[in-house]
Parts: structure tokens; C-alpha cells; sequence
């Protein structure tokens, strides 16, 4: 089966797992020109009328003549992937951490409703240029749930350009209109987007480089040994970000598998697994599934934001703890999501997922993410410590200084 018109499943696949954000959204601009699909139903449905909608318009150009119809396909994966808050935002959002403080996301929906645009368009000699565009300020946040949230700039536009097809190993520069409050480092305010300019350190606030290539292995010839979603590595992948709380808050539609007369001790166990590690709860009764409450947390380095949380729920013969890994009696079903869903809410989210296939069993759970504290971070009530590169600059600066 294939999930998507003109492309290849495992692409399909790859893309309904890690970077339908533009599919979503129903509408994009082409050129200057609004290009819309449907998006009731599934987001396998979504994803072909998307692709069905952007080969279509793309074949009425001229433009698209030197492609034939599977690097067409093609084309909508790339647009897809540059454009994903998996793919080009997160990177931006460690970049902003390492480099003014305390980030955790950058928002895709203001308060007021007002949507992250989409843009395409076609330029000359087979290559396409995407941006991300924002219509409202204070969009880049730190979101914590003791200091609460706070705005630490705006962010209005992230574009790229690249080939179709891209080269192998290629890797998108973007360009990025950012603007990022100023630090308060004791009497002193910084611009630390000027400073670390002006000090030569790192990557500047105006161009960023994704550390994994535009064209992925599914992608090339669909060759065998495809890299496995979520094991992709960028910069500072064991940069610790901060800790992952998930929340089981209950189990709906026990009453379709178990019988109250004969499994009145019958227990419930969670078990969580992110990037190999695994979290398992204490058994909780049948009896009260419904309302259960068990939290497992998981320490986060940056490696994991790209990657998958799966949640697994196994019934036991008896609700009395601890039980051992032989009792467990069977698993009820399975749920995975990107570890990415909590930073585009912001640090928290509430989410209802199906259990098993029939779609009796159903679990709800939440997921939190609490940021790991960063030297910069920036507060315009507090005197906090400057980043470490622009700290060694003050501590130069006043050696020099002193008689």
C-alpha cells in the first residue's frame, strides 16, 4: 500500500512520522499564489491530496520539465522536510539555548490564532526555495513550570534554497530575521547576538546549518540499510536539555477485554522506553484505570528531541507490588510520538491516543518538558551570569584594567 499519490511508502512513512507539519496546514504559497488541499480525515489522506495538489501545480510549470515523475514526488518529501519544525527548528531552538539562554520553543500558532505561513517558491535551474514566515512578535519563548513564560524574541522568517534533487550529503544554510531580547548580566545589558559577533564565537543569529543532509537514505533509490527514524545526529547531540515527565492519567475501554467478576486483582503496567532507556511503573489495579496518575521521567540531551517516546501498557495477574517481568501477562497496546510534540506546545500537552488497532482501548496521558537551567538565561528582573565565551571576554577586560 502506499500512503501517499507518486511517492514511495517508506517516504510516506518517513514524512506522516517526522515531517507532516506543512501537510497539516491545508495551504501553502506557491509562488506567490495560494495552493490548498483537503485536509479532513487521516494524515495519510492529507498527505495525498498534498502531494497530489504540489506535483500537480508544479507539472503546469514549465520549470519542471528536466524532472521526471518520481523526483516530482520527490520534491513535495524535500519541501516537506525543510520546512518541518523537526528538521529546522529544533536545531534553531539549541542554537538560541546555547546562545542567549533559556529557549524552549518557538511558537507555530500565536495566541491570537495567527498561523506560521508557508512559502515555496521556483526558481530557475531546477531549485526551489522554502521559508517559514511569522506575523506576530515575542514568538521565540522560555517556558518553565516554576518561572513561568516568558518572551525572549521574535522570530519572522527562516528560508532556504536547494537543487531538485538535492546532492548527497547536502546540507541547507538558512537564513534567519531573528531578533533576541537583551541580557541583563549584572549593571551591564548585552546584545549577545552583537557580542558573540564581535567576539567571533560560534554560529552568528542570521544563518544556520542543518547537520543532516536534505536527501536521506529513503530517499536515494529507496537503498537498503535506511538510517531508522529518530537516530539522526546534529551538533551537540549529548548536550543535556533538560528532563521529560510523562503522565499517565488513565486507560479507557478496560470493560471490552476484562471481566470485573474474574479480574478483580488483575494490575496495569507502563512501560515507557526513549533513545533505549526504559521507565516501568508499579502495578496499578484494573479496577481503577481510569483514573491512575503514574508519572516516569526521563532525563533529555539533545540527541533525543528528535527522536520517539513509546509507551507501552501490559496487564499482570495481580495489581500487588513489585511484580516481576515473567508476570506480566500481556501487553494491551502501544503508543509512540515524537518527542518533538511537547516543545511545539511549549513545554506541556495533553494527548489521547488509541491502544490498539480495533480502537477499543485508548490511553491518556501528558507529556511535560522542563528545560535544564543554561548560564545565560535571561530574566530582565534578575542579575545573571553571561555566557561562558562572553564572561572570558569581561574577565580579559578587567584584568587589563585593574593597576
Amino acid at each position: 500500500m502506499s500512503y501517499g499519490s507518486t511517492l514511495p511508502e517508506c517516504i510516506s512513512q518517513e514524512i506522516l512520522a517526522s515531517y507532516a507539519d506543512i501537510v497539516r496546514t491545508g495551504q501553502l504559497s506557491l509562488n506567490g499564489h495560494a495552493l490548498e488541499w483537503d485536509t479532513s480525515g487521516s494524515t495519510v489522506h492529507q498527505l495525498q491530496e498534498f502531494v497530489a495538489e504540489f506535483t500537480s501545480r508544479l507539472r503546469s510549470l514549465s520549470w519542471s520539465g528536466g524532472l521526471d515523475s518520481a523526483e516530482l514526488g520527490l520534491a513535495a518529501y524535500w519541501v516537506c522536510k525543510a520546512t518541518s519544525f523537526n528538521y529546522i527548528l529544533i536545531g534553531i531552538i539549541l542554537m538560541l539555548r546555547r546562545k542567549v539562554g533559556c529557549v524552549t520553543t518557538i511558537e507555530t500558532r500565536s495566541t491570537a490564532g495567527e498561523k506560521l505561513q508557508y512559502c515555496v517558491e521556483v526558481l530557475t535551474g531546477l531549485k526551489l526555495r522554502v521559508s517559514l514566515d511569522w506575523s506576530w512578535e515575542g514568538n521565540i519563548l522560555d517556558i518553565h513550570p516554576e518561572r513561568g513564560k516568558k518572551t525572549v524574541g521574535t522570530i519572522t522568517r527562516v528560508s532556504t534554497e536547494f537543487n531538485c534533487p538535492p546532492a548527497q550529503g547536502f546540507r541547507p544554510i538558512y537564513n534567519l530575521q531573528i531578533q533576541v531580547k537583551k541580557l541583563r548580566v549584572g549593571r551591564l545589558t548585552l546584545d549577545v547576538a552583537s557580542m558573540a559577533s564581535r567576539l567571533g564565537v560560534g554560529t552568528s543569529l542570521d544563518r544556520f546549518v542543518v547537520d543532516e543532509p536534505l536527501h536521506s537514505p529513503s530517499a536515494d533509490g529507496l537503498l537498503e540499510g535506511t538510517e531508522a527514524l529518530g537516530s539522526r545526529s546534529f551538533g551537540h547531540v549529548d548536550d543535556a536539555v533538560g528532563w521529560l515527565h510523562l503522565r499517565v492519567h488513565g486507560i479507557r475501554g478496560l470493560q471490552q477485554v476484562f471481566s470485573p467478576d474474574v479480574d478483580t486483582q488483575a494490575g496495569l503496567i507502563a512501560i515507557c522506553t526513549l533513545a533505549g532507556r526504559e521507565q516501568r511503573s508499579g502495578a496499578h489495579p484494573i479496577a481503577a484505570a481510569a483514573d491512575w496518575g503514574v508519572v516516569l521521567s526521563f532525563p533529555v540531551v539533545a540527541r533525543d528531541l528528535r527522536g520517539y517516546l513509546s509507551l507501552r501498557i501490559f496487564s499482570t495477574g495481580s495489581s500487588a507490588a513489585p511484580v516481576p517481568q515473567d508476570a506480566l501477562t500481556g501487553c494491551l497496546g502501544d503508543v509512540v510520538c515524537p518527542v518533538s510534540t511537547v516543545l511545539r506546545s511549549g513545554g506541556a500537552t495533553m494527548i489521547t491516543e488509541a491502544l490498539d488497532k480495533a480502537g477499543e482501548l485508548s490511553v491518556k496521558f501528558e507529556l511535560e518538558f522542563v528545560p535544564a537551567r543554561v548560564e545565560a538565561d535571561y530574566d530582565q528582573e534578575e542579575d545573571l551570569a553571561p555566557p561562558p565565551e562572553v564572561r572570558h571576554a569581561f574577565s580579559h577586560r578587567r584584568a587589563r584594567s585593574q593597576p
